[in-house]
Formats: structure tokens, C-alpha cells, sequence
């Protein structure tokens, strides 16, 4: 479970940061939340569905008060939501706990990218 979960982390990183990047291109939500998909199933070891562009949300960062607003006006940021919980992957399948009837479990991990601009460059950043 533990190595799944480092694994969906990985996915959501990549995902929300091509996205973001996207977003600071001046490229549509769309297209962000599309290379959020995109990346995120290459950056998961069993290139499936974890993130879906419902679990894709473009938003406004605010360092100062360290909140997330979703909302499409003047984005600078995206939240990534990845899961392998049963919705769109399987879950994370149990070899021990199977002998207690539990054959798998629900795992997801989520991610928060933005960026700032400082003259004509762009600083990416991950909330932690």
C-alpha cells in the first residue's frame, strides 16, 4: 500500500504540474486538465485511469493565506486528485489481508501546483 500511494504521489505531481504549465502557457482549462490526464498516466506504473479530468480542478493559489479557490477566473493554480479506489482502476490488490477477506483497498493521492510570474519568467511550485 505504502509503494502505491508513492506511486499515485508521483502521478498527481506530474499531472498537476504539466497542467499548471499549461495554464502559464496561456493554454485553455481544458487543455490543462488534458495533460493532467495525460501525464499522470504516464508517470503510474500501470498506465491506467487514476485521474479522470473530473478530478482535475484549475483554481487560484493564495500563498499568503495557503488556500486553494476553484474558480476559472485569472487561474494559477490546479489541484489533482489521482485514485486507484475502484472508480476508474482497480484497487490496490491485498495479498496478505486476503486472508481476512480483504482483497483490496482504496488508495488516492492529491496534488497542488502553481505558478508565479516574475517579470517575464514563470516559477512553478508545489504546495506542501
Amino acid at each position: 500500500v505504502f509503494v502505491a500511494r508513492s506511486q499515485l504521489q508521483n502521478a498527481a505531481d506530474a499531472g498537476a504540474l504539466a497542467a499548471v504549465q499549461k495554464l502559464a502557457e496561456g493554454y485553455s482549462s481544458t487543455d490543462a486538465r488534458n495533460a493532467a490526464v495525460s501525464f499522470a498516466s504516464k508517470n503510474e506504473p500501470h498506465n491506467g485511469a487514476v485521474l479522470v479530468t473530473g478530478d482535475v480542478t484549475i483554481g487560484v493559489w493564495n500563498s499568503s493565506t495557503r488556500t486553494f479557490t476553484a474558480t476559472s477566473s485569472s487561474p494559477n493554480a490546479v489541484q489533482v486528485l489521482v485514485r486507484r479506489d475502484g472508480t476508474n482502476t482497480p484497487g490496490v490488490a491485498m495479498s496478505f489481508a486476503q486472508l481476512f477477506g480483504i482483497n483490496s483497498t482504496k488508495v488516492t493521492a492529491s496534488s497542488v501546483a502553481y505558478y508565479t510570474t516574475s517579470g517575464s519568467k514563470k516559477n512553478y511550485s508545489f504546495v506542501k
